[in-house]
């Protein structure tokens, strides 16, 4: 799971965009 580059606060800490896409 990397989404440095677009982590934001949210689920896991990453956006939920991010979690869609990368995880």
């Amino acid at each position: 799971l990397d989404g440095t580059a677009i982590q934001t606060v949210g689920a896991k800490g990453y956006d939920g965009f991010a979690i869609a896409v990368v995880d």
